[in-house]
Order: C-alpha cells, then sequence, then structure tokens
C-alpha cells in the first residue's frame, strides 16, 4: 500500500504527461503516474536492480511507453525527453542540491523530497531561481517528510525567515502533520535541555521551542 508520502508526491505531480522519476526504487509513483494518464515515463537511479523493479511493475500494469535508465542524477537524461515533471525523492538534502546544481538539462517542474536539511534546499532553491509553490510536511508511519513542489523561474522569489525555517504552505494552512512535527520536536527539544548547562545553548534551544510553540499556535488558529 502507497503511503502518504508517496501519495503526496503524486498529488504534486498532478496530470503531468512526461515524467522522469530520479532514484526510482520499486517505481511506485511512475506506475501512479501511468495509471493517471501520463504518456511517457523515464525510471532512473544509480541501481541496476531498482530500475528492474520499475521496469517490472510497469510492464506489469501493461504501461509500454517508458525508459529505464541507470545512472546517477540527473545525467541519464537530456532535453530531447522532452520532459514536464521531474521528481526527486527519498535522497539528503544536499544530495538534491548537488543534483540540481551538477544539472546539464533544462529544468523546468520538480517535486523534491528531501530526507533531511530542508532549510538549506529552500535556500538554494530561492537563491537559483527556483519557486516554491507547495511546501508542505507529511506524516507517514511516524516519520515526517517534507515535500516540495519547485518551478523554475526568470527571477529569485524571496522567502521569508519563516518560510525558509517551515514551509510556505505549513505557515498558510492548517496542517495537522506539521503539528505534530513540531510537537514531536519539541518534547526532544524539552529532553535535551536537561543535560545542558551552557547558557548559550539553552538560550538557543528555548528559543527554537518557542518558535515552534508560536508556529503551532497559529496553525490552530487556522482550523
Amino acid at each position: 500500500m502507497i503511503g502518504k508520502r508517496l501519495n503526496t508526491i503524486i498529488r504534486f505531480c498532478g496530470k503531468s504527461k512526461r515524467i522522469a522519476d530520479i532514484g526510482c526504487d520499486h517505481g511506485y509513483v511512475l506506475s501512479a503516474m501511468a495509471k493517471n494518464g501520463a504518456s511517457y515515463l523515464v525510471a532512473s537511479d544509480i541501481s541496476a536492480p531498482s530500475v528492474k523493479k520499475a521496469e517490472t511493475l510497469l510492464n506489469s500494469i501493461g504501461f509500454a511507453n517508458f525508459s529505464v535508465r541507470v545512472g546517477d542524477g540527473l545525467a541519464t537524461l537530456n532535453d530531447e525527453d522532452n520532459l514536464d515533471m521531474i521528481v526527486i525523492a527519498g535522497m539528503g538534502g544536499y544530495e538534491i542540491i548537488d543534483i540540481l546544481s551538477s544539472s546539464h538539462i533544462k529544468l523546468t517542474n520538480l517535486v523534491l523530497q528531501p530526507q533531511n536539511n530542508v532549510v538549506k534546499l529552500r535556500q538554494y532553491l530561492m537563491d537559483n531561481n527556483f519557486y516554491i509553490v507547495k511546501d508542505i510536511v507529511v506524516e507517514d508511519r511516524d516519520k515526517f517528510y517534507n515535500v516540495l513542489k519547485v518551478k523554475k523561474v526568470d527571477s529569485i522569489k524571496k522567502l521569508t525567515k519563516r518560510q525558509l525555517e517551515y514551509g510556505k504552505t505549513n505557515l498558510s494552512t492548517f496542517n495537522g502533520d506539521f503539528i505534530n512535527m513540531l510537537n514531536q520536536e519539541n518534547q526532544k527539544l524539552n529532553n535535551r535541555l536537561q543535560n545542558i548547562n551552557n547558557l548559550d545553548l539553552r538560550n538557543e534551544i528555548e528559543k527554537k521551542i518557542n518558535n515552534n510553540n508560536y508556529e503551532i499556535e497559529c496553525a490552530n488558529n487556522r482550523r
């Protein structure tokens, strides 16, 4: 069964017709997009066994117009693919930054799901003319994931400090998963405080807790 993380990625892909999944693993996202009316798919992964699993899945649903490619990042793609969506999910934030930075193809629409360092990724996207269309936290099997829908634009679209830290969509809509994430983070931070004597570090952690509490209150007010 596909969980909330993958379902959010699929939803963010919308009605895209020509899609590449970088780090495709089993191919679940591509399979769903095939069923949603995609016309051409690229399954790409640095792991040959993973690409084979995606190939097997797409064949099993009777979808024929796809390409499987083994390689690192976006190196397997070219502009002749005419892609209207690229998915990069399940990798670290810095790894996604490296992939985007080394791209040799024109980038338009992306769905990104970093496993960590999402603030650094948001900063990179802003600095490099990627407009963040949506940016939400989802809870899936007791873990929290950030999922971003991104579009390349001609000029920098500034994010506020709060948007960089928390994600613009989380700050504009009620999101119970976002609240759960902040409550869990605050619990961990309060536990850390019990073992910290350094005043500067304590102040830093307490400031983070207070900021999180402010966002929780704001989110609850949007309910």
